[in-house]
């Protein structure tokens, strides 16, 4: 018996067998000591120490395989049956960061329909040109009456019923945002009876009911180093992405089914992260100024990257063999007067050049970033735009913009840019607009946040194999590597 406890046998469930057995083993020494009884009074002292220091080094093997015996065992059940176990760090590795803790609520499916090719682009996504909302799926809203309640105050003699303030939900970014706090100094200060609280101490997870993960920096991730070794069942996570989907991307594969809510530039996302938006303007002016007024030159375009997914450097050489366009920035030759100063720079740009090209680096789904919005609308020069037709009807305000796919080709829209620039009327047109609408400076996008938050506490959805589903390359992007140079002037 004392051969086998040392060569245990190979699988975990003989461990506990054995486990058993021993313990009634150990009864069996007791028994057999005492029929040694009358031998040992005739043996030495020595012998008796030996025998004795034999004994007890069995009994430690018996101890040591019942211990193994039940660590293992606990570990099986915690693996096999983990609903029944409560979270904590001392939880397997598998079982902290592979699993996505199960919620109360059922998960809601996505029912995101994706992009798959240009002509077949669904009206869908085109929302009302008066505002543009932060979307959220009506799957996820409930009612709070536990968090938003009402209670009657009596004033002279009436009842009149007054909203308390909610309880605080307090968010922990558990990354950075391109390098900084994700969030404004006292984002939520005046939100009114929603209230949240931005936190970035990790040391302070188990106290956060939302946790933020910036995902598309590399950087902010390896700041952060490991994910959360701690989840509570209600604890809800956002994966932040204001960049576009990239086949280059570092995906956290034990946080692929880990996120409750998206907040990307796709319109469908939980929450929609967009650089301008325009709503009906209250107050229209009767009368526009000449926006063609002072601008010397034709079109101007600030870059930073010089290769690109959507290959939008190829484009613009083909529009350049046409047209002037002046490049500033690390891709350019020309120099802003005040080159330190981006803000001067760019109102240097829109004072003195009539279009702007704010072609996105990437060629996908919902994919329109500041370029437009504060490099051109809001320094009013007219924006050359390419990419995904509906993006732009989407999002910018009717007539303000010049789409590339509205042209058979570089030269064609070259021509029409010359007759823009001799003809002032016309070029007026794209800034009619704003008879109607204007930019809505008033949206706080961290107060419709924390509204949603508290308006969405306890419902749960689950994104399944993100980076491979909602925000992958394949199902949002156009891949342009295998379109040859020539098919541009197409």
């Amino acid at each position: 018996f004392t051969a086998e406890c040392a060569w245990p046998m190979p699988h975990t469930v003989g461990y506990i067998v054995q486990s058993v057995y021993l313990m009634f083993n150990i009864l069996n020494t007791d028994i057999a000591c005492r029929q040694k009884n009358r031998v040992m009074n005739d043996l030495s002292k020595v012998e008796m120490i030996k025998l004795i220091l034999k004994m007890m080094k069995r009994c430690m093997y018996y101890l040591f395989f019942i211990a193994t015996g039940l660590i293992i065992g606990n570990l099986i059940i915690m693996t096999l049956f983990p609903d029944k176990v409560q979270y904590g760090n001392f939880q397997s590795a598998f079982f902290k960061y592979a699993r996505n803790y199960p919620m109360n609520n059922k998960s809601i499916e996505s029912q995101w329909k994706y992009l798959e090719k240009r002509d077949g682009i669904s009206d869908e996504s085109v929302v009302d040109h008066d505002t543009i909302d932060v979307n959220l799926n009506p799957a996820a809203v409930i009612n709070d009456t536990d968090e938003l309640n009402e209670t009657d105050v009596k004033r002279d003699g009436k009842s009149k019923k007054t909203k308390k303030k909610t309880d605080v939900i307090k968010i922990l970014e558990w990354t950075k945002c391109f390098g900084h706090s994700c969030f404004p100094n006292e984002a939520f200060k005046n939100c009114g009876v929603h209230q949240c609280e931005a936190i970035t101490d990790r040391s302070k997870l188990k106290q956060a009911q939302v946790v933020l993960f910036h995902t598309c920096k590399l950087s902010d991730l390896v700041e952060a180093g490991d994910p959360p070794k701690y989840r509570s069942p209600s604890q809800r996570w956002i994966f932040r992405c204001m960049e576009a989907p990239s086949l280059k991307w570092f995906k956290h594969q034990t946080l692929k089914d880990a996120f409750n809510f998206t907040m990307t530039t796709r319109l469908d996302s939980d929450f929609h992260v967009y650089h301008g938006i325009y709503t009906r303007n209250p107050d229209p002016p009767k009368v526009l100024p000449d926006y063609a007024k002072g601008k010397s030159k034709l079109a101007a375009w600030i870059v930073s990257h010089c290769r690109t997914h959507s290959r939008r450097e190829v484009y613009v050489k083909r529009l350049q063999e046409h047209v002037p366009i002046d490049i500033y920035g690390k891709c350019g030759t020309k120099k802003c007067p005040n080159p330190e100063n981006q803000y001067a720079c760019l109102n240097y740009v829109g004072a003195t050049y009539k279009f702007y090209i704010a072609f996105e680096n990437s060629d996908c789904r919902d994919y329109v970033t500041e370029k437009v919005w504060r490099n051109a609308i809001l320094k009013n020069a007219v924006p050359i735009v390419r990419g995904v037709y509906n993006n732009f009807k989407a999002i910018l305000p009717p007539g303000s913009y010049i789409h590339t796919n509205d042209f058979k080709n570089p030269k064609a829209l070259a021509k029409y840019l010359k007759y823009l620039d001799k003809n002032n009327t016309a070029y007026n047109e794209y800034f009619s607009w704003k008879l109607t609408y204007m930019h809505d400076r008033t949206r706080n996008k961290e107060c419709e946040l924390c509204k949603t938050l508290h308006e969405t506490k306890g419902q749960v959805k689950t994104y399944k194999n993100i980076w491979n589903d909602f925000y992958s390359f394949k199902n949002n992007c156009y891949n342009y590597s295998n379109i040859a140079v020539k098919d541009f002037d197409k």
